[in-house]
């Protein structure tokens, strides 16, 4: 007998894919607040890092210019070898060159274990992954998870360029980690 798929996963995939063409069918109307929904939606029911394109689109057709950096830049992490690299490194480059005109640039902070809690200059931020636009210079960064040993580094944003911060924490008692690493981000054209 055939593998048969489990009911909730044939329900979420049905349930995806009317989304999904529900947001096809608002972006193509210039709906872009209601295709980011829809593309968010159809994420959360069957994740897949190309939607992160999708909303990076939308967003950067409505002019959010943070939350359109973010998207793309997501959506290059996830598949660092897309066709369409070429072309979403121009639009960072262009957003970086936006924020840049703004005073800010954005920092992604990930971490593992995922959730782990985020400080920049001694404020908490939120969990990891944590993205936001602060201003360029120096910066000490810190991760916490509980049953963990926390991790920090001092890094320098550029003004031209986001960055990636990535730490790996470990379980009390375990031994020390790699060092944090950062790395400005976007990755070079190729």
């Amino acid at each position: 007998a055939a593998a048969q798929a489990r009911p909730a996963e044939t329900a979420n995939v049905e349930l995806a894919r009317a989304e999904y063409d529900l947001g096809a069918e608002a972006y193509a109307a210039g709906r872009f607040r209601e295709a980011i929904t829809h593309f968010e939606e159809t994420n959360r029911l069957v994740p897949n890092p190309a939607l992160a394109y999708n909303i990076a689109l939308a967003y950067d057709s409505i002019g959010e210019v943070p939350s359109a950096l973010r998207y793309y830049r997501d959506y290059l992490r996830a598949l660092p070898k897309a066709e369409d690299r070429a072309e979403v490194v121009a639009s960072i480059r262009r957003l970086e060159k936006r924020l840049m005109e703004w005073g800010v640039q954005q920092l992604t902070v990930m971490a593992k274990p995922a959730g782990a809690t985020v400080w920049v200059d001694g404020t908490r931020v939120g969990e990891a992954p944590w993205t936001g636009e602060i201003t360029p210079g120096e910066h000490h960064l810190k991760a916490t998870a509980p049953g963990h040993s926390s991790a920090s580094l001092d890094v320098t944003l550029t003004g031209s360029r986001s960055m990636d911060v990535t730490f790996e924490l470990q379980a009390a008692g375990e031994h020390p980690a790699e060092p944090a690493t950062a790395a400005a981000v976007g990755p070079s054209p190729p």
